[in-house]
């Protein structure tokens, strides 16, 4: 069994994911070049989430390893939401010699030759994804320096809807590519302007987010971008005056920036639309159509009224948690335009008094008050009634979004008796 400790990155338990998924898959990859079991992955990730160096929202669900071309990734599922973050490693120089050469390979020869999602190079992290894929809505897919490169090329091929990159290699170099191309056979340049071509169209068909966070003194972005550096998406860059390291983005100032760029450009941290609420209940309740079939083989074909009080509930919780996320994107925009006519309707009054002090401005205050009170220009009609109405529409919506909290509790509050009262059925779904 391997002894390997995973490095404290200097995340904290309230760290944003994307980024402390990119920071934590280099570490990851150094475990398991060190023989590093999933459990005792997952166990270190518990230790830090214990002493708050890891995002307590975030749950340890995968990783991979490729040998030969030195390509990992890690996955994480919010607890929140149920969906899965995908973190792939970039250049790591800790992992030895030759597995460190390997990677420096890849920067190679994707700057050189280019890629697509394709290619042998990226065939591991696509059945890493795929199998997610069957399980879990996997909603982003984050990673630094060359994992950022490699996020964007997997992210793209395989539809993950949000791509996040910090301080990223560029998909490709023409300027690079260029210098190879004398040399080169017909049928390799034939080749190359195939893969070129066809992940242009990958672009060109892909949907989701792509967002490129930088550092003001990254030296990767700035010498790629001296020469024809190919970047797919929106690059946004902090004033920090740090270099490349991910850790870089780890503190306090870097991380407010990280939310705020993802919430104007993304949809990471929110459930994705009608489609994602659905796939992640449509995984609730596959996951208890198989504890139900578990139950009938212990029970030799029969369940006990415990465990059918127990399945009945957990389904009407995944149903109801389901209804409550397709429905929240939705309710968040309608609160924020509420919030927002609330603010403009302050504006408005404040607007219309300015304006009586231009028009009338041989008239006293009280003059220009009584004016657009005879012109039915009321604070009460301009201000204090559109604001009461919208208010009352916002309380509206937050007292739906409550019954459906306090119905998720009632819920769970009523499987979580029904499993304290049968220590059997507790130790059948996992929970001592």
């Amino acid at each position: 069994m391997s002894d390997y400790q995973l490095k404290d990155k200097g995340l904290k338990g309230n760290s944003e994911t994307t980024s402390a998924v990119s920071a934590i898959a280099y570490e990851i990859e150094n475990g398991k070049y060190a023989g590093l079991k999933e459990d005792r992955i997952r166990d270190q990730i518990r230790e830090f989430q214990k002493n708050n160096k890891f995002p307590q929202n975030l749950e340890y669900v995968d990783s991979f390893l490729n040998k030969d071309t030195s390509l990992s990734g890690v996955a994480f599922r919010d607890r929140n939401t149920g969906i899965v973050t995908v973190g792939i490693a970039g250049t790591n120089a800790d992992n030895g010699t030759i597995d460190s050469m390997k990677d420096y390979l890849a920067d190679a020869s994707i700057a050189f030759n280019g890629s697509n999602p394709s290619s042998n190079y990226f065939a591991s992290g696509n059945d890493f994804i795929n199998k997610l894929q069957e399980k879990y809505p996997v909603g982003t897919i984050t990673g630094h320096s060359k994992g950022g490169r490699d996020s964007v090329i997997l992210g793209v091929g395989n539809d993950i809807p949000n791509i996040v990159t910090y301080n990223p290699a560029p998909v490709s170099h023409d300027y690079l590519q260029l210098l190879t191309t004398f040399n080169s056979p017909i049928w390799k340049l034939g080749e190359r302007a195939f893969s070129a071509a066809d992940m242009k169209q990958r672009f060109f068909d892909y949907k989701g987010n792509v967002i490129h966070i930088a550092s003001s003194k990254d030296m990767l972005t700035g010498l790629s971008d001296l020469g024809k550096a190919y970047y797919f998406g929106q690059r946004v860059t902090i004033p920090n005056g740090k270099g490349h390291s991910i850790t870089g983005f780890l503190t306090d100032k870097e991380q407010q920036f990280i939310r705020s760029s993802l919430g104007k450009y993304t949809t990471v941290n929110k459930i994705i639309g009608q489609q994602m609420a659905e796939a992640s209940t449509r995984q609730k309740l596959k996951e208890l159509s198989n504890l139900k079939k578990k139950f009938l083989k212990q029970g030799g074909g029969r369940l006990t009224s415990s465990q059918e009080i127990y399945l009945d509930a957990s389904e009407a919780l995944a149903l109801t948690r389901g209804m409550k996320a397709t429905l929240q994107v939705t309710l968040d925009g309608l609160k924020v335009a509420y919030k927002q006519a609330i603010a403009d309707k302050d504006r408005h009054w404040i607007d219309t008094l300015s304006d009586a002090g231009t028009v009338g401005s041989v008239l006293s205050s009280g003059e220009q008050l009584e004016s657009l009170n005879q012109g039915r220009a009321t604070e009460e009609r301009i201000r204090h009634q559109p604001k009461a109405e919208l208010e009352a529409s916002l309380a509206k919506l937050t007292a739906h979004e409550e019954k459906y909290d306090q119905l998720i509790e009632q819920t769970k509050q009523a499987i979580d008796e029904q499993i304290q009262a049968d220590k059997s059925l507790a130790q059948l779904v996992g929970i001592n």
